[in-house]
């Protein structure tokens, strides 16, 4: 499979030229590496990887760049083995450490009355969007389910006679 660079009026740099400046600051488990890689796969390359000017360190785009790699690994193209750079401007290599955790850093939480509110208003699946971002969505699944809940099933009524007695001692509950 050709993988795709959605990302347009960018700097164009061959895959191989460009180094990790992080070092060992974050790790990419399996299964959030799988999920980056599906999602590449389905969406193409559309985030630029930003690069301290006049280096080819990564300043931010690390994953994308392990997930691409792994991607070539088992076979599939890159479509012309470039990616798009945004190139950064930074002093020195502190101000360009200060930038890669300030890339790093989330600052806004998604909510799930957000999430849910997004993922309905695009018709998003939230079982195929579990596969591919690396963000908790199994806690939000119970709002999807409830478009399959029986409509047979009866709710509680507290109404309905309950009142049993133990044949043995007589016990009423």
């Amino acid at each position: 499979m050709k993988i795709k660079v959605m990302v347009k009026n960018c700097k164009l740099v061959d895959l191989n030229k460009l180094e990790h400046f992080q070092g060992k600051l974050k790790d990419l488990p399996e299964s959030a590496l799988e999920k980056l890689m599906a999602s590449i796969k389905r969406n193409g390359f559309n985030a630029p990887v930003f690069v301290w000017a006049g280096h080819d360190y990564i300043l931010d785009g690390h994953q994308r760049i392990l997930a691409i790699k792994a991607l070539i690994g088992y076979g599939h193209e890159l479509e012309g083995n470039k990616v798009p750079v945004l190139e950064v401007e930074a002093k020195d290599e502190k101000q360009a450490a200060e930038l890669v955790l300030t890339y790093n850093s989330q600052y806004g939480v998604i909510n799930q009355t957000g999430l849910d509110e997004f993922m309905k208003r695009f018709d998003l699946n939230i079982d195929y969007m579990s596969e591919i971002v690396d963000f908790n969505v199994d806690n939000l699944k119970h709002i999807y389910l409830d478009k399959n809940i029986d409509n047979d099933e009866k709710e509680y009524d507290e109404n309905i006679n309950t009142e049993h007695i133990c044949p043995k001692c007589g016990y009423k509950w």
